[in-house]
Order: C-alpha cells, then sequence, then structure tokens
C-alpha cells in the first residue's frame, strides 16, 4: 500500500514546494469554510433576530386586542347601565302616567255605562259633557306626541346599524386617505427614484383594494329579512348576555335568547324569532369582521409605511455615499497630484542630503583608519606587558600547585595512619560477629536435625498406615497407573502419519519473531519514508548495535559492506 511522504529536513526542495502549495490550497480550503461559517453565522443572528421581533409583534398585537376588548367590554357595560338608566326613568314616567290616566278612562267608562242604564243622569251627564271632549283631546295629542317620540326612537335606532356599516366605509376612506398623504410625505421627504415610488405605490394600491373587496363583500352579504327595530332589539339582547365575542352559539343558549326574544316580541313566531337571532348574530359577525379587516388594513398599511420609510432611507443613503465616495475620490486624486509635487521635492532634497553624507562619510573612515592604526600599536605593545605579567603568574601558580602536593601527601598519610587504627578497631569486630554467627549456625544445624528427625518419624508412621491399608484392600500399591491413560481417553489420540513421523524438525525464525526484532521495524519505518538509502538511515540503523570491522563503513577499510 502507497503510503504518503511526508516532507521532513532531508526532503529535496521539489517535494517541500508540493507540501507547501497543498498547505496553501488547504489554508484556502479552511478560510472559504470559515467565511461560509460566519455568513451562516451572520444569517442565523439576523433570522433570529427577525423571528424575536415577529415574536415580540404577535405579543403586542395580542396584548392590543384584548386591550381592545376589554374596553369594549366597558363600553357596552356602560351603555347597558345607561339603557337600562333611561329605559327605567320613561318606563317609570310611562307607569305613572298610565296609572293616572287609568282611574280618568275608568271613571268615564263608569259615566258612559251610568248614563246608558240610567236615564235619570242624563242631565247631570249633559253639564259634564261640555268639559269631556278637551280633556279627550288633550289625551289624544299627547298619545300622539307619545307615538311620535317612539317612532323617532326606532328609527334612531334601526339607522345604527346602517350608520355602523357607512362607518366602516367611511374610517376605510380615512385611513386610506391618511396612507395616500403619508406615503406623498415620506416621498417628499426623502425623493425616492421614480421605479421605487412606483413599486411602493402599487402594493399600498393591492393592500387598499383587497381590503376595499373584503368590506364590499361584507356589505353586499348582509341582507336582511326582519325589521330594523327587531335585529336592534336582538342585537342589544346578545350584547347584554354572556355571547359579545361568540358567533357559534349552543343549542341552550340559543333557546335562551329565542326565550328573551319572544318575551319582547310575543307575536312573533318561533321560526321567525330563529331567524332574527340568526340575523343578528349574522350582522354581529359582519361588524367585527369588518373592524378585523380594517384592523388588519391598518396593520399591513403601517408595517408598509416604514418598509417605504426603511427602503427610502436606504436609497437616500446610498445616493448619499456615491456622491461621498465621488467627492472622495476627486479629493484623493487632488491630494495625490499635490503628494506627488511634494515627494519629488523632498526626493531632490534627499539626494543632496545622500550626497553630503557620502563626502562625510569618506573623510569619518579616513579618519577612523588613523585611529585604528594607532590602536593596533597601543595594543601590541599592552600585549606585551600582559604577556609578562601572565609570566609571572604562571610562576606563583606552579610554587602554589608544588605547596598544595605537599599538603595532599601530609593528607594521605594521616587518611592511611587513621585507616590502619580503623582496622585494627574492625578485627575486633569481625572476630566477635564470626562467634556469634557459628553459634546461630549451630543452633540451627540443631533446629534442623530436629526437624528432619519428626519428618522421618512421620513418613514411617505414613508408610505404616499405608501398609495397613493396602493390607485390608488387597490392591497392589502402583503409583504409576495414575500416570496412564484410560481405555476413553487412550481413543481420542490424534492419528500420526507415517510423513508426520519421519519429517525434520526444521530450526530457524518465524515472521512473528522476525517482526520483534527493533532493527526489522525500525529499517521497515526508514523505508516506508524513504530514507534507508541516505547516510541518515544507515546512521540510525547501525546506532546502538556492534558493526564488525569488515562492515564498517570506511574508505579504508576494503572489506566494507555496501547498503542496498
Amino acid at each position: 500500500m502507497h503510503s504518503k511522504v511526508r516532507p521532513n529536513a532531508f526532503s529535496d526542495a521539489s517535494t517541500q514546494a508540493a507540501a507547501l502549495d497543498e498547505w496553501k490550497q488547504r489554508n484556502e480550503r479552511h478560510k472559504e469554510t470559515a467565511s461560509s461559517l460566519q455568513r451562516k453565522a451572520k444569517q442565523l443572528k439576523s433570522d433570529s433576530e427577525a423571528v424575536q421581533k415577529a415574536s415580540q409583534w404577535l405579543q403586542q398585537r395580542d396584548g392590543l386586542n384584548r386591550e381592545q376588548e376589554l374596553c369594549e367590554r366597558t363600553l357596552e357595560a356602560l351603555r347597558a347601565d345607561l339603557g337600562k338608566l333611561v329605559q327605567d326613568v320613561d318606563y317609570e314616567r310611562r307607569q305613572g302616567e298610565l296609572a293616572a290616566l287609568k282611574p280618568l278612562i275608568l271613571q268615564r267608562l263608569r259615566e258612559v255605562g251610568v248614563l246608558i242604564h240610567d236615564p235619570s243622569l242624563h242631565s247631570t251627564a249633559r253639564d259634564d259633557a261640555a268639559v269631556e271632549p278637551e280633556r279627550v283631546s288633550c289625551l289624544r295629542a299627547w298619545v300622539e306626541s307619545e307615538m311620535k317620540d317612539a317612532q323617532a326612537l326606532a328609527s334612531t335606532l334601526s339607522s345604527c346599524t346602517v350608520n355602523a356599516k357607512c362607518s366602516l366605509l367611511a374610517n376605510f376612506d380615512a385611513a386610506a386617505h391618511e396612507t395616500k398623504e403619508a406615503f406623498e410625505h415620506l416621498c417628499e421627504v426623502y425623493e425616492p427614484s421614480e421605479e421605487l415610488r412606483q413599486i411602493l405605490a402599487s402594493t399600498l394600491s393591492t393592500t387598499e383594494d383587497d381590503t376595499r373587496a373584503r368590506l364590499e363583500s361584507l356589505r353586499c352579504e348582509d341582507v336582511a329579512t326582519c325589521g330594523e327595530d327587531v335585529l336592534h332589539t336582538v342585537s342589544l339582547i346578545i350584547k347584554m348576555g354572556h355571547q359579545a365575542r361568540q358567533f357559534n352559539l349552543s343549542a341552550t343558549t340559543r333557546a335562551a335568547l329565542a326565550d328573551r326574544v319572544a318575551a319582547v316580541y310575543p307575536n312573533m313566531s318561533p321560526s321567525q324569532v330563529q331567524q332574527a337571532i340568526s340575523e343578528g348574530l349574522s350582522l354581529r359577525r359582519a361588524q367585527a369582521t369588518g373592524k378585523a379587516a380594517l384592523a388588519d388594513y391598518r396593520r399591513s398599511i403601517a408595517s408598509l409605511l416604514s418598509s417605504c420609510e426603511s427602503a427610502f432611507m436606504v436609497a437616500k443613503e446610498a445616493e448619499e455615499d456615491r456622491l461621498r465616495r465621488e467627492t472622495a475620490a476627486r479629493q484623493r486624486n487632488t491630494e495625490q497630484a499635490s503628494r506627488h509635487a511634494r515627494l519629488a521635492e523632498k526626493r531632490a532634497t534627499h539626494e543632496a542630503l545622500l550626497r553630503r553624507r557620502r563626502s562625510e562619510e569618506e573623510q569619518r573612515r579616513s579618519a577612523e583608519a588613523a585611529k585604528a592604526d594607532a590602536l593596533r600599536a597601543k595594543r601590541v605593545a599592552e600585549f606585551q606587558e600582559r604577556l609578562r605579567l601572565f609570566q609571572a603568574y604562571e610562576a606563583q601558580r606552579a610554587l602554589l600547585r608544588e605547596k598544595e602536593r605537599q599538603l595532599s601527601e601530609m593528607k594521605a598519610r594521616v587518611a592511611e595512619e587513621e585507616k590502619a587504627a580503623r582496622m585494627k578497631r574492625n578485627e575486633v569486630r569481625v572476630d566477635y560477629r564470626r562467634r556469634q554467627d557459628e553459634q546461630r549456625w549451630r543452633e540451627q544445624k540443631e533446629r534442623e536435625q530436629e526437624v528432619r528427625a519428626l519428618q522421618l518419624k512421620k513418613q514411617q508412621a505414613l508408610e505404616r498406615f499405608f501398609a495397613s491399608v493396602d493390607r485390608q484392600l488387597a490392591v497392589e500399591a502402583d503409583p504409576q497407573r495414575v500416570l496412564r491413560a484410560t481405555s476413553s481417553s487412550a481413543q481420542t489420540e490424534s492419528y500420526e502419519t507415517l510423513a508426520q513421523a519421519t519429517r525434520p524438525s526444521i530450526a530457524g525464525f518465524s515472521d512473528d519473531d522476525i517482526m520483534k526484532d527493533p532493527r526489522v521495524r525500525l529499517y521497515h519505518a526508514l523505508l516506508a519514508a524513504g530514507l534507508h538509502t541516505t547516510p541518515y538511515g544507515r546512521e540510525v540503523v547501525t546506532r546502538g548495535y556492534h558493526v564488525p570491522p569488515s562492515q564498517m563503513s570506511s574508505e579504508n577499510n576494503p572489506l566494507r559492506g555496501e547498503f542496498s
């Protein structure tokens, strides 16, 4: 298997150049990978920021929706309380008027009945008959005025739904007009290009057309068969209940609403009541859908206007940047021309300075040469003086070494005397230790003889015991019987052929034995690296091992071996 050659200190220039090119290519790939990873990290960071902004926008939207619902519930509660208050006041007033009219009407009816049944009272009735027409006319005028007020109130209540529908379109038109004014204001402020302006204007127009189509579709679908007062009453009943935000009612809730509507309008049939409830729910659903469409339009328009402003700002910044770059380029060219002129002047000045310095340098060199000659003569004299001092120093050192030698000889004699005295003291110690060792040896010999005697007695007792057992069992003692094979184990012996039996054994080494030699492993490593024929390889192979003189690599050795 071909192994990749790695460059080292002994590689040639082509191998090292190829390795350098390969390293440069790998470095370029690593740079491209790092740049791509950096771009991906930036993209992921921007995506995470966009997702975070979107989640924040959704949270703000949900918060605004909840706040809107809370405000609407509060407004409806205030309207309901106000309606109840007004209804209670009118009801009390009308109940008072009815209570005042009821005795009067009953009294007149009794008088009419008495006049019919009792002719004696006709004369008294005639006297009061002149006053009664005035009271009846006043009562009729009051009843007519009450009827007119009731009709005006009903028409006002019925026009609320129509005004609500018209208000959605009016609000939408106002929002569209505000959008156009804001867009025109942005165009006046940033002055974008005509192409960008047309693109953003078409986007705003498309959004406006889609929202208007949604509102028009809601307006076309709203076709009611019941009266406006009935629809308004049903809507008020739904508002007063807990179904203000529900459009799909359960059977129980619908039945409760039907009972309340039937209590208000007892002349309506159940099918008409259900139709009125369905139309009321449809009306509320259409109003909610229209409000949602208008809110979505405002949010989308706000986002589009923000995007328009950002796009206009970016375009304006790009244009300003382009103008700034052009101005900087012109200024840079002007500065470059002036810099070239200054550099030409400085070059001439510098050349004159170089000529002056060159002449000064020549003068300085001649002065230094004369100074060096004088210094050289001075150093020769100093050397002769130092040589004389060194010779005197060497004579003193020779005398000192002689004294040190005599001192060392004296110390050696003293050490010999101390050693002789120490040897005399050690002879006494050695003799004492020898006697102690001989005594311990004799005691150990006695203990060993006692142990051997005990073992002999034990062996004799065991032999007597085994002899008695043999006599009792009548079994012949045969220790070799345990080592013989049984009938079953003798059958499992492998069959050896004649060729195997007569084949001679070959003395040598296996592949594993050869590869265990560190010299073989080292040579294989050098062979894989291509260094087995180099002087370095020969030196490494023969390092630490004995090489016979006949195989040494030397020019003077006629019996040297050639490495291959």
